[in-house]
């Protein structure tokens, strides 16, 4: 089995069944996923302000990188000279 990023659907799918009072199980069931797939969904994509779904693509976009940048601190010394 592959990693598939969720779909912005999926993410505002869990967003609403959230401030319905679902548990993780139930999301998982609704949304045809593992209840840790909910899980790691909610833990890496969560704010200050909780979970919300406009802001995750933002947050695994800082995360990529974070951990695989693609331009070194060396190289941008080199460009901004």
């Amino acid at each position: 089995m592959s990693y598939q990023q969720r779909t912005c659907i999926q993410r505002y799918q869990i967003y609403g069944l959230l401030k319905t009072g679902q548990n993780q199980a139930n999301l998982a069931k609704v949304c045809n996923v593992h209840r840790s797939t909910i899980w790691r969904e909610l833990q890496r994509n969560k704010g200050q302000r909780g979970y919300r779904p406009a802001q995750t693509p933002c947050i695994a976009i800082k995360r990529h990188y974070k951990h695989n940048p693609k331009i070194t601190r060396a190289d941008w010394a080199i460009v901004e000279v």
